[in-house]
């Protein structure tokens, strides 16, 4: 091997590397400004209660807009690989998030809470009690507890599991369970 060989092959890898990084990154940007229209949707949702005055049927009207009145906690996003080929996905949870000092979980119930995971600029909807990733000989697989009336034409208590596969290909998110 020569040295101008070995400098070519330095400078491939070197260039691979940046267009890498530059993809990455730009995917990761497209995430992140997906994520951030989310949370800034749910925050204009929680300015509509305090311009009305009332949020989960009690006054608000103590708040104001210039107040912090909305709040995102630690724990309400959650980034992890969605695939093989290195996808990152964000859960956020929205029963993480607070206006006026309450959570924004409305629609928690027996179904579990509301989530959005966010894939790409792909924003899927789930509702489940929880969420959580575990690897598979397929890759890894979104696994997302339900109470058992989702899950079959009989009617229990019983928990049963969602599960969900990213589509590398397809850029969608396959499922598994009602």
């Amino acid at each position: 091997m020569t040295m101008k060989t070995f400098d070519l092959r330095r400078f491939t890898l070197r260039l691979l590397l940046v267009v890498l990084t530059g993809i990455t990154s730009s995917m990761a940007a497209a995430d992140m400004s997906t994520l951030e229209e989310v949370i800034l949707d749910l925050k204009e949702e929680c300015a509509g209660y305090i311009q009305d005055g009332t949020f989960k049927g009690k006054g608000v009207s103590n708040y104001s807009l210039d107040d912090d009145y909305f709040y995102v906690g630690d724990g309400a996003v959650e980034s992890f690989l969605i695939s093989r080929t290195g996808r990152v996905a964000h859960l956020f949870s929205r029963h993480e998030t607070l206006c006026a000092d309450s959570a924004m979980n409305e629609y928690c119930g027996s179904s579990g809470c509301e989530y959005s995971l966010i894939i790409n600029d792909n924003v899927f909807t789930l509702r489940g009690r929880s969420v959580e990733v575990v690897e598979s000989s397929v890759g890894p697989v979104l696994l997302v507890g339900r109470a058992g009336a989702n899950c079959g034409p009989y009617s229990n208590a019983a928990p049963c599991v969602q599960a969900h596969v990213w589509d590398e290909d397809n850029q969608s998110l396959n499922r598994m369970g009602n």
